[in-house]
């Protein structure tokens, strides 16, 4: 990770890691993988690729029944919808996270701490991922 990036550029560098067809609109909820393997090279961007695929899997999951996280139609009870305002943010916290950290990537359950954060901090995207990335960086306890 450089550490002198700041989120708005790891965010424009994960995106450009995808292919523009791959790229997800705030309320998009599906992946398809790319025909033929990829772009024939292999690498940050075929990881990252694996990486938002499962993303926009975990989207849709993370905290189904709150307002900010559910996509209008998709209520999971008596066909609530909401607004889906926080799925944005969501998605480009945990795509600059796996593109400055490679080596942890993303794994599943990290949608519900980011967000979270996003939800405690009043759904400050800078904040929650300066909080996540720090989380990442100095963490207060090493399982090793």
């Amino acid at each position: 990770m450089c550490a002198a990036r700041s989120y708005e550029e790891e965010v424009r560098l994960a995106e450009e890691s995808i292919a523009p067809d791959e790229r997800m609109s705030p309320t998009t909820v599906d992946i398809k993988p790319r025909a033929g393997g990829g772009s024939g090279g292999e690498g940050k961007d075929d990881s990252m690729r694996t990486h938002a695929a499962q993303i926009e899997l975990d989207l849709q999951r993370t905290f189904p029944d709150h307002d900010d996280f559910r996509i209008a139609g998709k209520g999971t009870e008596g066909g609530k919808g909401g607004s889906g305002t926080a799925l944005g943010p969501l998605r480009r916290i945990l795509l600059a996270l796996a593109h400055a950290h490679p080596e942890v990537g993303y794994t599943q359950g990290m949608n519900f701490v980011a967000g979270w954060c996003l939800l405690v901090l009043n759904n400050e995207e800078d904040s929650a991922y300066w909080l996540m990335a720090g989380a990442y960086t100095r963490p207060l306890f090493s399982l090793t």
